[in-house]
């Protein structure tokens, strides 16, 4: 036997060789295994012990049961005795297994309670963020004994005085109002190495770099990661979420209310933009602002495949390998001017300064009703709480409740007390601020009536904010029926509308008309005249040189374009169109070969073009330019591109000079 060494160092052992609804990585080294034992490939497996092999009952279990035992294959150990062919064997490994999953669970316990003492203690724990490294001086935390036992020692950070003006950099371009990926755009041109370039994470660079093919580089999302680290400020987060003063505080590099006032910032940010339209410069001011009618999730920007726009498309599931509507595809230009045509009406419409004013009293007055009836709803919760936290103590002391219940329910319920409290504190402040209330409400009233005078004034970041104020959030709503766009928008103290219009790409005025005759091709049209002329089917596959099930395909395909009518009405209304261009059909030699081949010859000598073809040969042919060709038929410029090389293909040419020379000389377009 040949002996093959595999290993998976550093890959924990409750993983299994397959990924499960609970646990969807995997073990690549024994997903490898298992496809070599499955194909027969291997005699036996061996392993110098069985938790070497796993840690996990289930995915043993599954991996004895599902490829061991049916391929028959053999489970060696080098210090253990195993046998899986006998019931007994199988019973010995499945107790092995358990024993090494509570080995296991073990370990993962007081590595979780060692993390949680070393956090307590003021020590850093995991991974340390970008602009901190290991300190080289170990701190004792008890006194030195007389017992020979060396006292135990912890080591701290420092920060790197080659990565603190980097961060210092970040910080202070933030709190200027740069945003993440601006940030991070100008560390790129200056630069300045990723974190990914650090040594602790030279294996995922490596990857990375692998997958892609260059440096991994800064991104709006590496920034605000190595921005809110609590590192900086001195600080260590424990487990619970508090924040205590740890070993390095003297070494921090900020206090702790900039990284307070960093969060508050990036809050109001996210609540202003809600995507990434801090974006300095962005072209697509709907980006992350509309969202899909069908699955409700955001439509991001993206580009068509031929560049020449950018879109507003759904995403979600994209994740996962798929989209979930991959149809909700919109021009952003289109549906841009759209929402703006739809704002300037409602600001132009001249009864609406007084409905707006009325409706500013009107909403801020049902503020204050909702508001008050959730104060009022939320203290009763409390009172209730307190009589149920009353009788739990009661029954507690007359020994009713056993204290482990009365500790348990008793932590619930002050949780949820304090939940309460602070809805209701928040509540209150709300009532109280109605005057800030009833100023954005305002805000909102002159920013819709002035929206036609100001629009063309801003920037795309004001233009952005100013939907973002104007709009409800998640209320502009987006869906696609094909060529049928509905759009659904609410403006704040406005009642909802709604439109549908017919989107003017993709499918365009000219292309959506083409059907019928003009979407007949070469060998369409020779059938219509073989059946014309009282032709069979079979006649018409031998004429044709191809199959009688090719001469169905072909009459439904034309039936369909005709508008789903009879084959008799398709007929009569192709064969006027046909017997114009007769000329040009390869009579007797149209069809797909039996042998697979393709005819285009004709017999008179002329080259043959559909409709749709010779439609934008005319306009080359006058001199236009692909640009101009996809404006005149409202088509992509890669549409167009592609019937140019068509056409060059059915004439064998490279340039369109040629090609129309020679439609000249077989008479198919004239001077």
């Amino acid at each position: 036997y040949r002996l093959e060494l595999y290993k998976d160092d550093g890959i924990s052992g409750g993983l299994s060789y397959k990924a499960t609804v609970h646990q969807p990585k995997t073990r690549n080294t024994l997903a490898n295994i298992t496809e070599r034992i499955l194909a027969g490939e291997c005699a036996g497996l061996v392993v110098y012990v069985q938790s070497r092999l796993f840690r996990n009952v289930s995915a043993l279990a599954q991996f004895v049961s599902e490829v061991l035992q049916p391929t028959g294959t053999a489970l060696i150990s080098a210090t253990e005795d195993i046998d899986i062919m006998t019931p007994d064997g199988v019973t010995m490994v499945y107790l092995r297994g358990i024993f090494d999953a509570k080995v296991r669970e073990d370990i993962i316990k007081r590595c979780k309670d060692a993390t949680a003492t070393r956090a307590e203690a003021g020590y850093a724990v995991g991974a340390l963020i970008y602009g901190w490294t290991q300190d080289q001086i170990w701190h004792r935390d008890e006194p030195e004994t007389t017992t020979g036992r060396a006292p135990r020692g912890r080591r701290g950070i420092v920060p790197v005085e080659s990565e603190r003006h980097w961060l210092l950099f970040i910080k202070d371009h933030y709190l200027s109002g740069w945003n993440g990926p601006r940030i991070a755009g100008e560390l790129n041109k200056l630069g300045v190495p990723s974190p990914s370039h650090r040594e602790v994470w030279k294996n995922k660079s490596r990857i990375a770099r692998e997958r892609t093919g260059h440096n991994p580089e800064w991104s709006g999302t590496e920034v605000w990661r190595v921005l809110k680290s609590p590192l900086h400020s001195g600080q260590i987060r424990l487990k619970s979420g508090e924040l205590i003063q740890g070993r390095h505080f003297q070494h921090r590099l900020w206090e702790p209310e900039m990284r307070e006032q960093l969060e508050a910032m990036h809050v109001d940010r996210m609540a202003r933009f809600k995507t990434i339209s801090g974006r300095q410069k962005t072209k697509t001011l709907l980006n992350g602002l509309a969202f899909c009618a069908r699955c409700g999730h955001r439509l991001y920007a993206g580009i068509c495949k031929d560049r020449s726009s950018a879109t507003i498309r759904c995403q979600n599931g994209k994740g996962a390998g798929k989209a979930t509507c991959p149809d909700m595809t919109v021009r952003a230009q289109f549906l841009e001017e759209l929402v703006i045509e739809e704002l300037g009406q409602i600001a132009q419409q001249n009864e609406m300064r007084q409905y707006l004013q009325a409706e500013v009293a009107r909403a801020a007055a049902s503020q204050d009703v909702d508001l008050t009836e959730e104060r009022d709803q939320i203290k009763r919760q409390l009172a209730q709480s307190e009589e149920q936290s009353q009788r739990w103590t009661d029954a507690y002391s007359r020994g009713v409740l056993k204290e482990d219940h009365f500790v348990t329910y008793t932590e619930r319920l002050d949780k949820e007390k304090a939940e309460l409290t602070e809805r209701l504190d928040k509540v209150q402040a709300d009532l109280e601020r109605r005057v800030s209330r009833e100023s954005w409400l305002r805000q909102v009233q002159e920013a819709l009536l002035d929206f036609p005078l100001v629009w063309e004034n801003l920037d795309n970041d004001q233009k952005r904010h100013l939907l973002s104020l104007l709009l409800e959030d998640k209320s502009l709503r987006v869906d696609r029926d094909e060529t049928y766009i509905r759009v659904q928008l609410k403006v704040h103290l406005l009642p909802a509308r709604e439109r549908a219009v017919v989107h003017p790409t993709f499918h365009g005025t000219r292309r959506t008309t083409a059907t019928g005759v003009m979407r007949l091709s070469q060998t369409q049209m020779v059938l219509v005249h073989y059946s014309a002329q009282g032709k069979t089917r079979r006649e018409c596959a031998d004429l044709m040189d191809c199959k009688v099930q090719t001469i169905y395909t072909l009459e439904r395909t034309i039936r369909k374009n005709m508008g789903d009518v009879s084959w008799s009405e398709a007929l009569a209304m192709c064969r006027d169109r046909v017997e114009a261009h007769v000329d040009q059909l390869p009579l007797h030699n149209a069809g797909r070969g039996r042998n697979g081949t393709v005819a285009r010859v004709s017999t008179h000598g002329k080259t043959f073009l559909s409709p749709i073809l010779m439609e934008s040969f005319v306009l080359f042919a006058q001199g236009a330019t692909a640009a101009e060709v996809a404006s005149e038929l409202h088509l992509p410029v890669g549409t167009v591109e592609g019937r140019r090389a068509r056409i060059h293909k059915a004439f064998g040419t490279k340039s369109m000079l040629e090609a129309v020379r020679k439609a000249k000389e077989q008479g198919m377009i004239v001077d």
